[in-house]
């Protein structure tokens, strides 16, 4: 995990107690990046993450952040990826999300990571490394396409994130 220091942003596992900031979160970014209807499948995960799942914090140890991780046989897939919606662009969601990349590739049988996103993230991603495999129109819901993306365990290169 990340620095100890208080000052800047740091990841921790989720825990049960973590759920409601978690929902809260979700819920700030609706509907720009997350369609309502999605609302209850959140949910029904943070009652049940099937997935390594982090919670972002920032400098005053408040939840600012949440995202999932998994594999599936050599494939690294990240899930339900958020910052609370007032503090997108100022670049904490890259801590979150290299802290991510980073576990996934730290499994030796994992090649690639995929992701579904929307097209509002999908150039976020694309500063990673991860290329568009395909795009769904409306896939997630009125003006959100489903874009599904992937990074090659050779495209991987980690950047410099606040925290570090």
């Amino acid at each position: 995990m990340v620095s100890k220091n208080k000052t800047t942003p740091s990841v921790r596992l989720y825990a049960a107690g973590d759920h409601a900031a978690c929902e809260a979160i979700f819920l700030s970014n609706v509907p720009r990046f997350f369609s309502a209807g999605e609302f209850e499948e959140f949910r029904k995960f943070l009652a049940a993450p099937n997935a390594q799942h982090l919670v972002l914090l920032d400098g005053r140890d408040v939840i600012v952040g949440c995202g999932g991780a998994y594999v599936d046989g050599s494939t690294g897939y990240l899930c339900w990826g958020m910052v609370r919606h007032e503090l997108h662009g100022r670049s904490i969601g890259s801590l979150l999300l290299v802290e991510r990349l980073e576990w996934l590739f730290a499994q030796p049988r994992v090649s690639e990571v995929c992701i579904r996103t929307s097209q509002r993230s999908a150039g976020f991603f694309e500063r990673f490394g991860f290329v568009t495999t395909k795009v769904t129109s409306e896939g997630f819901g009125p003006e959100l396409d489903e874009v599904s993306m992937t990074l090659a365990r050779g495209r991987w290169r980690q950047r410099e994130t606040p925290g570090r």
